[in-house]
């Protein structure tokens, strides 16, 4: 599993929207947990693409993928990412989906 900072970043935002109860310490445990309980690989894509027309935000997530020639990337933004289904070898899926593709033998 690999993320950026400015991934990180946008997780540590939407934590703080009105609707999710998160404190800062829980916060802060949680982008900790992340990178550690997860074993996630925290990369510098350094390189900029523009993917998302309706929301270039999302880019970074696309950048990040590309960066580590992803074979997929995961998400639940079914607005803007999704949508995008592939991108330079790179399956857009659901985590739904990729739960299907880890579950399947392989041959």
């Amino acid at each position: 599993m690999f993320t950026s900072e400015p991934i990180l970043d946008e997780y540590w935002r939407v934590m703080t929207y009105d609707r999710l109860p998160f404190e800062q310490a829980e916060r802060a445990e949680i982008i900790t947990a992340f990178k550690t309980v997860t074993d996630a690989t925290v990369v510098d894509p350094n390189c900029s693409l523009s993917v998302v027309e309706d929301d270039p935000d999302d880019d970074k997530f696309f950048e990040c993928a590309y960066a580590v020639d992803a074979d997929y990337l995961v998400s639940g933004d079914k607005d803007h990412v999704l949508p995008v289904d592939e991108y330079r070898g790179t399956s857009v899926v659901s985590p739904a989906e990729f739960l299907t593709v880890v579950d399947s033998p392989v041959d």
